[in-house]
């Protein structure tokens, strides 16, 4: 599979709306999956670094939650890292 240059940004707000954190990165990904599955994994990542402790994630890919909980060949170590990062802020 050939890859690509894409984006991936988000944003943590607290329960007001109020932004707490936010980030955009570029990333190499494989197709529109990968890009939803890397941006994901970057705000999972960000609300562990800045020590939120409930969360609730807003996404707009029902494939993205399908692959966190059944798998993809071509995702595996982004796959597990989520998974571990949502063990660790609760299992939102």
């Amino acid at each position: 599979q050939k890859g690509g240059g894409g984006g991936a940004g988000g944003v943590i707000q607290d329960y007001r709306g109020s932004w707490i954190a936010g980030f955009s990165a570029k990333v190499n990904v494989i197709n529109a999956l990968h890009s939803e599955l890397l941006a994901l994994f970057l705000r999972l990542r960000m609300a562990a670094r800045v020590c939120i402790s409930t969360i609730q994630i807003d996404i707009d890919s029902s494939d993205i939650i399908d692959i966190i909980y059944k798998g993809h060949d071509s995702f595996t170590t982004t796959i597990f890292e989520c998974r571990e990062l949502l063990q660790k802020l609760g299992n939102p």
